[in-house]
């Protein structure tokens, strides 16, 4: 109804003065946070689609992303009541596609970087903002007639860029996603345009670090360093079963580059191209917990060659480890999934029967620790 928006639109936004940290808001049990008065909903005014980077680099009063709702999950009584008051139904907040330059944090092809007509979103206004009312402008440099306008969702792919989304998978089904992204323009410290914070009310939840803030998108620097390492942590609601595994890559990732997960905790690296990865953990947050990675020293490299070639993993009647050069300090026998099934430690001596292990033709990866500090891993059917 009316004339067509055209030329610069503002939106007034507006934000909170509470950076105290975290803080019973006396209505639920769950907590407020810094943020959560500095958040605005604001839609393009266009009938065209803009451009959500466009956008993005104009306004540096707001944080470098969008949260876009998706509206995927229908209210229930199992989700926790939200801050600001106590409800029989809620909606989750895993329900928001976060995006900037990193990507969407939904996986590829869920967002393509357009904001259709008339679509809204939410932005997160600066706390060191000059004012605490201010405006958000949109104007005809974010439009253009050739961006797609007809379909929310699209596919992108960057060859250039490599992205892994993972997933935190509890036993009853629910999961939360996360992004590390490889791109140009990106480095490991905090950058307003590749990285977005997590939302520390999820319950279930799985984050990156960079120091002490913590990551829903992680954007990285290029060129890619095999050598990097990615702390993550995660927020489990209650004791159980819980599963990591690859949701999606893109660009250099879909050239089978390995991709590991390491369980601190468990003293385990995991191979996330084989399966995900199984563990337990009790109700709690564990941010130091995993590292996403992409070697294994555990199960190559030029220095353990030799060693590798001097220790056996005998399974015919019994399983057994036997080392014909150094002697072997420790045994650690994981499944395929990576759950320990048994330590050996104090060895001491060149060879050991893993008596424990019962024999029923499954995979069994053997992780050797030597008493020149060298840790081997082999691989066994038994």
């Amino acid at each position: 109804t009316g004339t067509p928006n055209n030329g610069t639109i503002t939106t007034p936004i507006s934000r909170g003065t509470w950076n105290g940290g975290n803080y019973a808001t006396g209505v639920s049990t769950t907590q407020g946070t810094n943020h959560d008065d500095n958040w605005n909903l604001v839609g393009n005014p266009y009938p065209s689609a803009v451009d959500a980077i466009d956008f993005l680099t104009l306004n540096t009063n707001i944080d470098g992303f969008i949260n876009v709702w998706t509206h995927g999950t229908l209210p229930t009584s199992a989700i926790a009541d939200p801050f600001y008051n106590n409800y029989t139904y809620n909606y989750t907040p895993g329900d928001y596609i976060t995006y900037n330059s990193s990507g969407a944090s939904a996986g590829p092809g869920t967002f393509g970087g357009y904001i259709g007509a008339g679509q809204g979103f939410f932005v997160l206004m600066n706390h060191t903002s000059a004012s605490e009312t201010e405006t958000v402008t949109f104007n005809n440099t974010m439009r253009s007639s050739t961006y797609d306008n007809q379909q929310f969702f699209r596919t992108t792919d960057d060859n250039n860029n490599g992205r892994v989304w993972l997933d935190l998978i509890a036993s009853n089904g629910s999961n939360v996603r996360n992004l590390v992204a490889y791109v140009d323009g990106a480095t490991n410290n905090r950058d307003r345009m590749f990285d977005a914070i997590t939302d520390e009310k999820l319950s279930l939840n799985l984050y990156s670090a960079i120091g002490d803030e913590f990551m829903k998108i992680h954007g990285r620097t290029l060129p890619f360093d095999q050598e990097d390492r990615v702390p993550m942590g995660i927020k489990v609601p209650q004791n159980g079963n819980y599963t990591i595994g690859i949701a999606a890559v893109d660009g250099f990732f879909t050239n089978d580059r390995n991709i590991y997960l390491e369980d601190k905790e468990n003293n385990t690296i995991h191979d996330l191209r084989l399966n995900p990865y199984s563990f337990t953990a009790n109700a709690g947050n564990y941010p130091n917990r995993f590292v996403l990675r992409y070697t294994n020293e555990t199960l190559g490299g030029d220095d353990l060659v030799a060693d590798e070639a001097n220790l056996w993993v005998i399974s015919s009647a019994g399983l057994a480890v036997k080392s014909t050069k150094n002697e072997i300090q420790s045994v650690r026998v994981f499944d395929v999934l990576g759950r320990e099934l048994a330590y050996y430690p104090n060895v001491d001596g060149y060879e050991v029967p893993l008596n424990t292990i019962q024999k029923n033709n499954a995979g069994l990866i053997i992780q050797v620790t030597l008493s020149n500090g060298t840790v081997v891993s082999k691989k066994a059917i038994y």
